[in-house]
């Protein structure tokens, strides 16, 4: 029984030197829904008068090792997860989030000295281990420390539904992202975070096309920002016309960057 208490579980691992956590089906540095016998853990409150309640009817017969591991424990779709220098989030899209915390849904970060990445909304300020969204077209900061290689996993989850790509905001690139993706980089923010990353997702528009051999271009916006992504197997140079709703051209031209 909880009241004004988060739903999400940390547990300390000190093989990896950081905060395990599980919520909502999604278990990331290790984290499982069970809590090993002599295994220490912690609940996180948002509110006043929190009351966390046990009773001998959540005890289990699971055999459950004390962590020693990052072992992905999802039992939902939708989950990116991203690992960098061995610290892990999530990112998690459900027709039933928000786009601010859901206290059934979203894990806050817990630190440790080892951590090097979280997650964070445009709506609100707190930095989060695993995030859940709405299940639609989103764009989601990623702050780092340190270089190192970010590795993205579980993208089959989102079963062909959304194409994902990371933007680097240094270098202004933007990479799609695959199964067991990695992206090398350097940085020289060894102490404190910066806002490195976005990883925007964006929901695939299904076609009465039937004999599209070919991936279709993507076409997507960032504030003020429009990216069209032309996958290979397209004639280049392309041409790029804009039209306002009158339809009047705003823009016309062509690259012969792919």
């Amino acid at each position: 029984t909880k009241t004004n208490t988060l739903n999400d579980i940390y547990t300390w691992n000190s093989c990896t030197d950081s905060y395990s956590t599980y919520i909502f089906g999604i278990g990331i540095n290790g984290g499982t829904k069970y809590i090993p016998s002599m295994q220490g853990f912690w609940v996180q409150a948002y509110g006043n008068n929190p009351v966390l309640k046990v009773t001998s009817a959540a005890l289990k017969t699971t055999a459950q090792n004390l962590l020693k591991s990052n072992i992905a424990n999802d039992s939902v779709n939708k989950v990116l997860r991203l690992n960098l220098n061995g610290d892990e989030i999530a990112i998690h899209l459900d027709s039933l989030a928000t786009n601010n915390l859901d206290p059934l849904m979203d894990a806050p970060k817990f630190f440790s000295a080892n951590s090097s990445v979280y997650s964070v909304m445009y709506s609100d300020s707190i930095k989060y281990a695993v995030n859940s969204l709405k299940d639609t077209d989103v764009v989601v900061p990623i702050d780092i420390r340190g270089s190192g290689i970010l590795n993205f996993n579980s993208v089959n989850t989102f079963l062909n539904q959304y194409s994902i790509f990371l933007k680097d905001n240094i270098t202004n690139t933007f990479n799609p992202i695959t199964e067991g993706m990695q992206y090398n980089f350097s940085d020289s923010t060894l102490v404190t975070f910066n806002e490195r990353f976005e990883i925007h997702f964006v929901k695939n528009i299904v076609t009465a096309i039937k004999s599209q051999t070919i991936p279709l271009p993507r076409i997507f916006r960032n504030y003020e920002t429009i990216t069209i992504i032309v996958p290979e197997g397209f004639e280049i140079p392309v041409k790029v016309q804009m039209f306002e709703l009158m339809g009047k051209e705003s823009y016309s031209g062509s690259d012969t960057d792919s």
